[in-house]
């Protein structure tokens, strides 16, 4: 296998997300699905190999496909792009259901420019807390209550794992 299969099975497992400005490779227990960049996708009927095993191991695909509806039936803005506002709410809405099956689930996006156009880059990370219970990513766009609440659910999962 090539190189560049080996990138696009990486991808397509979520342990890489592919980003103009290089690639970010995923922490151990962190698996990501790209929402949007340069070109749609079908989040869907598309799931990463990575976040389904997840799910699967976690006891929560139910909860994975409701989500995941949620998020790609949300409104998007004139040009079909996901709206950060909607994200947030759905995010906010599953993550302490996720939390209770033992992951953790971030909205990351980091905006890119070229000498055409700007545009926004975002994934989802869904982090198995038994695995990598601190891990926040630095590309997790949220407020300063919802990522200091996130750094409180990291701190109580690992005192939870250290006691286990």
């Amino acid at each position: 296998m090539g190189a560049s299969e080996s990138k696009k099975q990486a991808y397509a497992e979520g342990v890489r997300v592919d980003l103009p400005w290089g690639d970010k490779k995923m922490e151990e227990g962190v698996w990501a699905e790209k929402l949007e960049g340069y070109s749609k996708k079908d989040v869907k009927n598309t799931v990463p190999a990575g976040v389904q095993a997840l799910m699967e191991k976690k006891g929560a695909m139910d909860l994975y496909q409701e989500f995941i509806t949620f998020l790609a039936d949300s409104s998007k803005d004139f040009l079909g792009s996901y709206q950060s506002s909607e994200i947030h709410k759905i995010e906010e809405a599953y993550k302490g259901r996720f939390a209770e099956r033992g992951i953790h689930v971030f909205y990351c996006r980091k905006m890119m420019s070229d000498q055409y156009n700007t545009h926004w880059e975002k994934w989802i990370e869904y982090v198995d807390i038994s695995v990598n219970p601190k891990y926040i990513p630095k590309e997790y766009h949220a407020s300063k209550e919802a990522k200091a609440e996130a750094k409180q659910m990291a701190e109580a999962a690992e005192a939870a794992k250290v006691k286990a």
